[in-house]
């Protein structure tokens, strides 16, 4: 089963979305549960800058999803010793979302987007069954109209969109440099594998590198938990801490190197 599919001729985009930046049943029991065709999933951090966002990410959907906008909402909230604000929680609650906070150790939290890839997994875990599709968005983000976009054809696995801009991306054309050396061989994946994908705001063509701000998967694969897993196993490495020290854009997007 192919994981993409041309869509305008480029891999499955989300031209509706502007970004800024698993239960299980009987057949018996399935047949009185009703599957959600996508739930939305995204993080609030317990700080003003990200509840502030994720209050204007539901309101937006709320607003502008068309079809889609009284879909379920899950808002995970990494618990480090902190709480939502309560006009937050009032806010969003109001909006009818549904909260999850979830425990992580306070270093982990610390290291950029950590929190985020547990959510991630803990999501994916839960919405198996649940759901067809499972739609990640970063907080900031909005809906500006109807993402149908989303909703990915029954025989794609995800649906993502390049990250914005080249950054600390590699150019297909260009040789492999030692961070992304080490990302492939981290991730398993061979040369053969590689393909051209266009930054979308930039234009420049690079090696895979997907936005983890954006993401369209189908629960029962499990692609966050591979993600979960890669990270959580390498991202402390002391090849890669010797370039975080170099560099610190590598410590805050091998987050999304990894994916």
């Amino acid at each position: 089963m192919p994981i993409g599919k041309s869509f305008a001729g480029k891999m499955v985009i989300f031209a509706a979305i502007i970004g800024y930046a698993g239960f299980s049943a009987s057949a018996g029991a399935t047949d009185l549960i009703k599957k959600e065709k996508l739930i939305f999933v995204t993080v609030a951090y317990p700080e003003p800058g990200s509840e502030k966002n994720t209050v204007l990410l539901v309101e937006s959907i709320r607003a502008f999803a068309g079809s889609l906008a009284q879909a379920p909402i899950w808002c995970f909230i990494p618990q480090y010793g902190k709480r939502l604000a309560p006009e937050t929680r009032s806010r969003l609650t109001a909006l009818d979302v549904t909260f999850f906070p979830y425990d992580i150790e306070l270093d982990v939290a610390r290291f950029f987007f950590a929190a985020d890839i547990r959510a991630a997994q803990i999501a994916e875990s839960m919405a198996a069954g649940k759901t067809d599709l499972l739609a990640w968005l970063g907080s900031n983000t909005m809906i500006l109209k109807e993402p149908d976009a989303l909703v990915i054809p029954d025989d794609i696995l995800l649906g993502y969109r390049p990250v914005h801009h080249i950054n600390i991306g590699s150019k297909y054309e260009g040789s492999l440099d030692t961070f992304w050396t080490l990302v492939y061989k981290y991730c398993g994946v061979p040369k053969n594998h590689l393909f051209p994908m266009k930054t979308h705001i930039d234009g420049q063509s690079i090696r895979p590198y997907f936005n983890a701000g954006i993401l369209v998967i189908r629960p029962e694969n499990g692609l966050f938990k591979k993600w979960h897993d890669t990270f959580f196993g390498v991202y402390r490495e002391p090849a890669l801490k010797h370039l975080y020290e170099q560099d610190q854009r590598y410590v805050i997007f091998i987050h999304q190197a990894l994916l």
